[in-house]
């Protein structure tokens, strides 16, 4: 079973900044406004084989995620 969470905004920057963000979870508090928490395992950017852990709230309650790139 695959849980999809989506949400979209409109980036008045270039698609270099834009990516610089979207690879470091820990800016994902900053964009996303349903993140509470994000982090790599070994808190560097994403790539393969990252392990990201964040905790999302896109209703009524926060939802933890461990994952895998």
């Amino acid at each position: 079973m695959a849980l999809v969470l989506e949400e979209s905004t409109v980036a008045g920057a270039p698609p270099e900044a834009v990516w610089r963000l979207v690879c470091d979870p820990t800016t994902w508090r900053l964009w996303w406004p349903g993140c509470l928490e994000a982090e790599t395992k070994d808190r560097r950017p994403l790539r393969d084989g990252s392990q990201p852990r964040l905790v999302v709230k896109p209703s009524w309650t926060a939802i933890r995620f461990a994952l895998r790139v």
